[in-house]
């Protein structure tokens, strides 16, 4: 658990900043793995800022809610293109296929970006490189929590309350 705030130029999350060929995961809804402090910065997300595979394979992140402030501040020349209430964005650099699965990932709490475009309530930009193998991903139990309207969307481009950008993907979601 982060509770405290957090401030970065790139790959910013309440977490991690930035997660490379690995999964992350809380085990179970008693032990999650939670961010309750603002996350401002570039490239953004509440648990993890910037997810970054290139060696293909099974990777999950579930167990992960965000009840901190989201900001991307970038100013549109510097901007690093996603905001994201739990994760900033997951992008396949690789040759080789992978599947992502992520499951009970809840954001509670505002997601904003002043200039960069792809921005969800959950997951900012899901995609991959064009030339690249299409990987498959399943979404489980996947929820921007605006009961109360805490957890508000709020940006220029691409914008959606689970994701903002899904680019190249399949995507399987189950409820």
């Amino acid at each position: 658990t982060n509770s405290g705030s957090i401030t970065g130029t790139s790959a910013v999350g309440g977490i991690v900043g930035q997660l490379q060929d690995a999964s992350l995961s809380g085990t179970g809804e008693r032990h999650q793995i939670t961010n309750t402090g603002a996350v401002t910065g570039g490239g953004v997300g509440g648990i993890i800022g910037s997810v970054y595979l290139t060696t293909g394979g099974n990777f999950k992140y579930s167990y992960l809610e965000n009840k901190g402030t989201i900001l991307n501040d970038e100013t549109p020349e510097g901007s690093s293109g996603y905001t994201g209430g739990v994760i900033g964005s997951i992008n396949y650099k690789g040759n080789n296929t992978s599947n992502v699965t992520v499951s009970y990932v809840i954001n509670d709490a505002n997601v904003t970006s002043n200039a960069a475009p792809n921005t969800g309530g959950v997951i900012g930009s899901w995609g991959r490189s064009a030339d690249k193998v299409q990987s498959a991903g399943t979404m489980t139990y996947v929820v921007n929590n605006n009961t109360s309207g805490t957890a508000k969307v709020k940006g220029v481009s691409c914008v959606g309350g689970v994701i903002g950008l899904l680019d190249n993907k399949d995507v399987t979601y189950i409820v």
